[in-house]
């Protein structure tokens, strides 16, 4: 089958839109290069158009390679061989940092797809738990009390009859009867 431009502006490509200092910035990412950009997020998708028709006519003139967009549900399991070796290698890396071997295959290989991972960020949230616990054990603390409430309320109804005690002393004294 012959695929020219019209059956590669029928496919649909996946679009990507940022925000880059004011600007909205539309590409394709299956084709590399193809961007554009707009005022709003409409006129750079609306720009992006146009792009994808040159970056394809181009490509059609050079007789170069076009990709087309995975039209299929990926299921996420794949089938891998490798080096016994290197199976080896990572089993012992996985088993040292206590990952399953599955996970670690995933981690390094979204790490090298630039995808952030669970095992980073769970790593980054300890270290700053460890860091704010240790800050915490460097601040004194101040002496509590360890009083229970029936103590303190004792101890208040005491310092009242008190200073009770005390008004009336001065009452008694300065004459003043009560």
């Amino acid at each position: 089958m012959h695929k020219d431009l019209a059956y590669y502006l029928s496919l649909n490509y996946p679009i990507e839109l940022t925000r880059e200092e004011g600007i909205f910035v539309a590409s394709h990412p299956d084709l590399p290069g193809c961007v554009s950009q707009g005022e709003s997020a409409d006129e750079a998708i609306f720009n992006l158009d146009d792009a994808r028709a040159s970056w394809l006519s181009v490509r059609l003139n050079d007789k170069l390679a076009i990709p087309e967009p995975i039209d299929e549900e990926l299921s996420g399991r794949i089938t891998l061989r490798m080096m016994p070796s290197l199976h080896a290698q990572l089993a012992q890396i996985a088993t040292r940092r206590d990952l399953s071997l599955n996970l670690l295959i995933n981690t390094v290989l979204a790490q090298y797809a630039g995808g952030a991972t669970y095992v980073d960020e769970m790593g980054k949230i300890a270290e700053d738990l460890r860091a704010i616990v240790t800050d915490m054990r460097s601040i004194p603390s101040p002496p509590v009390a360890r009083r229970s409430f029936l103590d303190q309320a004792s101890q208040d109804a005491a310092l009242s009859s008190r200073r009770s005690g005390d008004i009336l002393q001065f009452n008694r004294a300065a004459g003043v009867s009560t």
